[in-house]
C-alpha cells in the first residue's frame, strides 16, 4: 500500500483533499485507538523460555526496523550468541510457524524480509508469534530477535527498541487510518527500553528529547553503503529501481557515493515484481545501454521468483547497505544486561551453556 500523502503534510501537497482526509477519518481512528488499547490492557503475555528482544515502531511503514534487526544479530553473535529472527513475513500467504528456507520458498510464501533476514541467521515466519517463539527452540537459538511486532502482546518482550525516521517523524501525529501512527509515541514509550532515531532531521530531534525525558535511553543511527562493495557502481550509467518505504533514499544514496543514475523506478514497499515489469526494466535498461542497480531487499524478492524475475536479478547490481549507530558499545551494554537479566528470571538453559536461576 502507497502511504497517503496526507499522513506526511510536509511533503505533501497542501490541496483541500490532504486537509480534509485527517478530519473526515478522525472517527475511525478514534474506533482504532479504543481498540488497541483494549488489546493492550487485557492481553496476556506468555514467555518464550528465551530472551526476546523487539525491534519496533509507532508509525506503519519502513523506518529501517530490519536493518537494524540484521545489525543487532551480527553484533550478538559477535558475543557467542545464536539469535533466531522471528516475523510476521509481511505479505507472505503461509501463516506458520516454519522455519524459512530460501531455496525452496518464495517471497509470496514468506515475505521479502524473512528471505533477508535468512541471510543472516534462522529465520521463523509466524502470524503467530507466540507459536513462532515455541518453535525457535527446535533451531537451538539462545535468543529471538523479533523484527516488528512491538504492538503484538502475546509474546512477552524482554527489551524493546522503537526505531523512528529523523526526518519524516510521526507524520501527522495522527492515529491509522488519519495519520500514519499504531498507538500514540506517549504509550509506545511506556512499553520501550530504547529508542533508535534513524538519521537526521528535526522530528527526530524533537523525539529524541521526549524520550529523554521519560528516562528512555536514545542512539543515533544512520545506514550507509557498504563502501567495500560500491566500486562497481561508480562511474557506470545506472537505471535504478526500489520497492522499498521510502525509495527515494536509496537514489540520494546512490548519487552521495558517485554513480551516474540516470532514470529511476518507485515501487511501494514489499512489492512483487510481475514477469512483465521484469521484462520492462531489462528492455529500458538495454534501450539506454544502462545497468540496472537495486537494494537488497529487492534483490532477495527477484531471487526467489519467477523465471523472468530471477533473469532480472541475474543483470541487477546490488547497493548493500549496513546501519551505523553513534554509540554501538552503550546500546550492546543495554542488550547483554537485558539478555543477563532475562535468563535470571526464566528457568532457562541456553544452548551449549549453563542452567540459569530459576
Amino acid at each position: 500500500m502507497d502511504t497517503p500523502d496526507f499522513w506526511y503534510p510536509h511533503s505533501a501537497a497542501p490541496t483541500i483533499a490532504n486537509k480534509a482526509w485527517p478530519y473526515a477519518l478522525a472517527p475511525i481512528s478514534a474506533l482504532f485507538g479504543m481498540v488497541s488499547t483494549a488489546k493492550r490492557r487485557f492481553a496476556v503475555s506468555e514467555r518464550a523460555g528465551m530472551p526476546v528482544i523487539c525491534i519496533g515502531n509507532v508509525t506503519a511503514g519502513g523506518v529501517g526496523k530490519t536493518p537494524v534487526a540484521i545489525e543487532l544479530a551480527r553484533m550478538l553473535k559477535e558475543e557467542a550468541e545464536t539469535p533466531v529472527f522471528l516475523t510476521r513475513g509481511y505479505g507472505g500467504s503461509e501463516p506458520g510457524p516454519l522455519v524459512v528456507s530460501p531455496c525452496d520458498q518464495s517471497p509470496e510464501e514468506v515475505g521479502d524480509e524473512a528471505l533477508l533476514l535468512a541471510r543472516t541467521a534462522d529465520v521463523i515466519k509466524s502470524g503467530d508469534r507466540v507459536a513462532g517463539a515455541r518453535l525457535a527452540k527446535s533451531v537451538d537459538a539462545s535468543l529471538i530477535i523479533m523484527d516488528d511486532g512491538f504492538q503484538n502482546h502475546g509474546l512477552y518482550k524482554n527489551f524493546s527498541i522503537l526505531v523512528i525516521d529523523g526526518q519524516a517523524g510521526l507524520g501527522n501525529n495522527r492515529l491509522i487510518p488519519a495519520g500514519p501512527l499504531r498507538e500514540h509515541f506517549s504509550d509506545g514509550l511506556k512499553r520501550a527500553q530504547a529508542v533508535i532515531i534513524m538519521g537526521p532531521g528535526a522530528p527526530g530531534d524533537q523525539l529524541a528529547h521526549e524520550a529523554q525525558a521519560h528516562g528512555v535511553p536514545v542512539f543515533r543511527a544512520k545506514i550507509e553503503p557498504d563502501l567495500s562493495s560500491t566500486e562497481d557502481l561508480i562511474g557506470r550509467r545506472l537505471i535504478a529501481y526500489a520497492g522499498i518505504g521510502r525509495p527515494e533514499k536509496f537514489f540520494a544514496s546512490l548519487t552521495d557515493i558517485g554513480a551516474s543514475v540516470l532514470e529511476t523506478a518507485a515501487y511501494a514497499d514489499h512489492h512483487i515484481y510481475t514477469e512483465r515489469e521484469a521484462r520492462g526494466l531489462i528492455t529500458w535498461a538495454e534501450k539506454l545501454k544502462a545497468d540496472l542497480v537495486t537494494t537488497e531487499k529487492d534483490l532477495a524478492r527477484l531471487c526467489c521468483s519467477k523465471e523472468m524475475c530471477q533473469i532480472l536479478a541475474e543483470r541487477s547490481l546490488v547497493l548493500p547497505i549496513h546501519v551505523t549507530f553513534d554509540d554501538k558499545p552503550g546500546l550492546l551494554l543495554l542488550l547483554k544486561d537485558a539478555i543477563a537479566a532475562a535468563r535470571v528470571s526464566h528457568t532457562y538453559i541456553p544452548p551449549g551453556g549453563r542452567h540459569g536461576g530459576a
